[in-house]
């Protein structure tokens, strides 16, 4: 791997454990950086009771795991359609 590669590797790397890390500590926070407002204001009425801090927790885990695997079907499909319109 070459050093541009592996410093967008390691930044890639940051984003995603500073996601994780907000989707433990601050789970509403999480889903307003993937874009979910109304999610992220029910997260937070979620979290204003210290019962519903684990479940909007673990709600934050799953969604950020749903944005990323969104995320790379999304760069897949523009990168078939670039490959389609160079043929």
């Amino acid at each position: 791997m070459d050093f541009i590669g592996s410093n967008k590797y390691l930044n890639h790397l940051r984003k995603t454990t500073m996601r994780l890390l907000l989707a433990i500590f601050l789970p509403f926070i999480s889903f307003f950086t993937i874009g979910r407002p109304i999610a992220g204001l029910v997260c937070l009425f979620l979290q204003v009771t210290l019962i519903g801090w684990i479940p909007a927790a673990i709600w934050a885990v799953f969604a950020l795991g749903q944005y990323k695997t969104d995320k790379k079907i999304e760069d897949a499909l523009l990168q078939s359609s670039r490959d389609h319109s160079l043929n």
